[in-house]
């Protein structure tokens, strides 16, 4: 049952391991059915609503609406669509862009991007998109990592290790390109791309045992820190660190938290939109996130949005 107590945002400070979710006020909050989080940059959140999309600054509660995208594919019958969003930046014009990629497909006939079938996008390297994709419609099992250069705004296919088959996640920690492969002996090992683009330049830094007896759980990387604390997102039930030399993990233990959630590691930042329109506050003091603090972590509700669990 979907309630408005669970279209909420909140935040959490994941530098101790007991602590709070916090939630905060974010625009349009209560005016629609659901709430999306499409990424980060600089300090700057990308949402989407069912009405509208905002670039969203928490630290300073500042937004900015974004022009009504064209609808997809209104005139075909018969055809369905899925579509996914994705933020950055573009140094060479310095703004932002919000990107809406439409996957359109009669039966198993895809147009756009081929035959390939989205998933999510996973942030931006070197100014580029990063998404997990397949050639199969029929398949749910990413084997493509695709990308879209935010400058030339053009798709390439993104070289993963020869030894990989499927990935489980991928993410963008530290400006490099890291991915989740499960082998068939369990657990997950954790590739890093050294240089974008560059085949060879693939590392495998360590390898995740399983947390539970769940044969095939499924993990999210959200962060990974200079002294190597990797936080992961287990099952969508657990915020979990685990700790690479010591092969232990530590499960974060949050009051607050939902049955299903999904989660987003973000920075903040008084990056300025110059639009003069701002979030109202109902709770200012309880809902106010330390910009620069690099613990914050942005979660949302998974009993409002269906993702695929």
């Amino acid at each position: 049952m979907v309630c408005d107590d669970n279209e909420d945002l909140y935040s959490v400070d994941y530098s101790t391991s007991c602590t709070e979710a916090v939630e905060i006020d974010y625009p349009g909050k209560g005016s629609f059915n659901g709430v999306e989080i499409v990424g980060s940059c600089n300090g700057l959140l990308c949402i989407h609503t069912d009405f509208f999309d905002v670039i969203w600054n928490p630290c300073t509660n500042e937004y900015k609406k974004l022009p009504i995208a064209p609808a997809v594919a209104e005139s075909i019958e018969d055809w369905e669509s899925h579509i996914t969003y994705g933020f950055g930046y573009d140094s060479t014009v310095d703004d932002y862009k919000v990107v809406k990629v439409a996957f359109l497909h009669s039966g198993f006939d895809y147009e756009e991007l081929d035959d390939d079938k989205n998933n999510e996008i996973l942030g931006s390297v070197v100014e580029r998109l990063n998404w997990l994709a397949t050639k199969k419609a029929s398949s749910d099992v990413p084997t493509l990592i695709v990308s879209f250069d935010f400058v030339a705004e053009q798709f390439h296919e993104v070289p993963h290790p020869k030894c990989v088959c499927s990935i489980m996640d991928a993410r963008v920690l530290g400006g490099q390109l890291c991915i989740l492969y499960r082998p068939s002996g369990g657990g997950a090992d954790m590739w890093v791309m050294k240089d974008y683009g560059v085949i060879d330049s693939w590392n495998c830094l360590f390898t995740i045992p399983l947390l539970t007896e769940v044969e095939q759980p499924m993990m999210r990387i959200l962060s990974f820190s200079k002294i190597g604390k990797l936080l992961l997102e287990y099952d969508h039930e657990d915020l979990v660190l685990y700790y690479p030399e010591l092969e232990q993990y530590e499960v974060l233990q949050i009051c607050g938290f939902p049955e299903w959630f999904k989660a987003e590691a973000y920075v903040g930042s008084l990056v300025s939109l110059k639009s003069g329109t701002y979030v109202e506050q109902k709770q200012a003091k309880k809902n106010a996130i330390n910009a620069g603090d690099e613990h914050e972590l942005l979660w949302q509700s998974e009993i409002v949005y269906d993702y695929g669990v």
